[in-house]
């Protein structure tokens, strides 16, 4: 049971840090609507790829822990396979938000990035983001039982 609890903190820890990269990248910000010189501070996207793909290589781990996991009773397993369910939709909504700030970072490097491919990369992101959310619904209802 230790083991589901450290991976419970340990997605809820790496959930914390990928919302912050992407209250980053989507805030609003008088700065960035009007970049003055001296106080418009660019996104370093380089920088929310390298920490989104570290984000990316625990939850698989998570994963991989989780399916080790036998346990006897019906409802933990249960519970289990909800929690793993929610793992990777998260890991996909990591994946596509780190896709979008690859193309970001190519882009202000000179790279192209066109607002059609940027759009439906955002869409995907966010169809991605209300899958891991709703998921994320059951998993919070199911945490009793663990």
């Amino acid at each position: 049971m230790d083991d589901i609890r450290s991976c419970l903190y340990l997605v809820d820890e790496l959930l914390t840090a990928y919302v912050a990269i992407h209250d980053d990248v989507f805030k609003r910000s008088i700065r960035r609507l009007i970049p003055i010189p001296g106080l418009f501070k660019p996104l370093n996207h380089a920088a929310h790829v390298a920490e989104l793909g570290l984000i990316s290589e625990e939850l698989v781990e998570v994963q991989n822990s989780l399916e080790r996991l036998k346990p006897t009773n019906k409802a933990v397993l249960k519970e289990i396979d909800v929690f793993m369910q929610y793992t990777g939709a998260l890991h996909d909504a990591v994946l596509a938000l780190e896709r979008i700030c690859k193309q970001l970072s190519f882009k202000a490097n000179g790279g192209a990035y066109s607002m059609q491919e940027y759009n439906a990369d955002l869409a995907t992101y966010h169809r991605l983001e209300d899958r891991y959310c709703s998921i994320g619904v059951r998993m919070n209802d199911a945490i009793s039982v663990l």
